[in-house]
């Protein structure tokens, strides 16, 4: 599975980029997608018992810059 950061995607302008954050670009096969969901449903159960989860993701290759790792931070907003 691999994940690329872009800083615009397809449907933008030529001339516009991504005002907040950047896109990411998931190939992956479909088992692998599914066993994603898996890991995000155990997210929802953390999250229904608390207001935020905090995970870091890393690429596995050797010449992975961990200065430049990826944060996901899920956080709860009260409408």
């Amino acid at each position: 599975m691999k994940l690329y950061l872009s800083k615009s995607h397809a449907d933008e302008d030529d001339d516009e980029y991504t005002q907040e954050g950047v896109y990411g670009l998931l190939f992956s096969s479909k088992e692998d997608l599914l066993n994603m969901c898996d890991f995000f449903s155990k997210v929802k159960e953390h999250l229904t018992n608390n207001e935020t989860c905090h995970m870091h993701f890393r690429d596995s290759l050797k010449n992975w810059n961990k200065n430049k790792h990826i944060d996901f931070e899920v956080t709860t907003l009260e409408e």
